[in-house]
């Protein structure tokens, strides 16, 4: 029995980061900084 556990540990081993890797990623629409109100990154780029 414990033979069968360890190759069924060893085979899900191998394939999880395969299944990770070739899985499509959503886009992260939460990246940057804010413009209303004017934050510091904000005004900075405005030149003020």
């Amino acid at each position: 029995m414990h033979t069968k556990r360890k190759t069924a540990a060893a085979i899900g081993a191998l394939l999880a980061p395969v299944l990770a890797v070739s899985l499509p990623a959503g886009s992260a629409d939460a990246h940057g900084y804010i413009s209303s109100p004017p934050s510091r990154q904000a005004q900075c780029a405005a030149g003020l």
